[in-house]
């Protein structure tokens, strides 16, 4: 029996993952061996797919997209956590997420907890960038659509770098949160936040102290 690539198209829309089939099996001729791929529109589905022995090898690839209905009945509550589930099951295989998410800060957070091998906005995928990404990944390689390889200039440009406690700051300050409210989300004292709060804006060289001006700042960067 010859070797195929496993391919497992994850995607809520079926209408959406059989179009993404018919293109890769239409250009078979781009893979050096045949494609087989499976088709689920479900989380349960995921990972009922991926309890089978052996599913998924080192060379397989997973198209997961970001779109699904997360709730506590399916134990995944967001697109950042359905990638990292799933990217513990897969045995080493490749992971392309797709998703609609135009966002800095979403987008950053799926780059930074995931590490997929590709990322894929809707909005740019084409026949074209889809076979390519398919194809770069199967070769060893990764792929970003061109809003992901922007934003990861613009990212390397500003040459800032924030965790995930400066990001939760900023995101509460730009929701109005004073620090009554911001001592009851972030897991640091006043002295703490108000730290942190300073070497943000030293960072984003604000021109005066206010936390209006951070957050307008962090906003116009693409922080938030």
């Amino acid at each position: 029996m010859l070797p195929t690539f496993n391919i497992l198209i994850a995607n809520s829309h079926a209408i959406t993952a059989q179009a993404y089939k018919n293109t890769l099996l239409s250009n078979q001729q781009r893979f050096p061996m045949p494609l087989s791929i499976n088709l689920v529109y479900s989380i349960e589905a995921i990972f009922e797919k991926l309890k089978m022995k052996d599913f998924l090898s080192e060379n397989d690839l997973i198209i997961l997209d970001t779109d699904f209905y997360f709730s506590n009945e399916n134990k995944t509550n967001s697109a950042e956590q359905l990638c990292e589930a799933v990217k513990t099951k897969i045995n080493n295989a490749k992971l392309l997420v797709t998703t609609s998410f135009k966002d800095n800060l979403r987008l950053i957070n799926i780059l930074n907890r995931v590490d997929p091998n590709g990322l894929l906005i809707k909005s740019d995928i084409t026949d074209f960038h889809l076979l390519t990404a398919v194809s770069n990944i199967f070769s060893g390689e990764s792929y970003f659509s061109k809003t992901v390889i922007n934003l990861l200039k613009k990212k390397i440009c500003q040459n800032i770098v924030i965790d995930a406690i400066d990001t939760n700051i900023l995101i509460e300050l730009s929701n109005g949160s004073k620090m009554v409210e911001l001592l009851k989300f972030i897991p640091l004292t006043k002295s703490g936040i108000e730290k942190r709060k300073r070497r943000l804006k030293q960072l984003f060289e604000t021109k005066n102290n206010s936390d209006r001006e951070l957050v307008m700042v962090a906003k116009a960067k693409g922080f938030i």
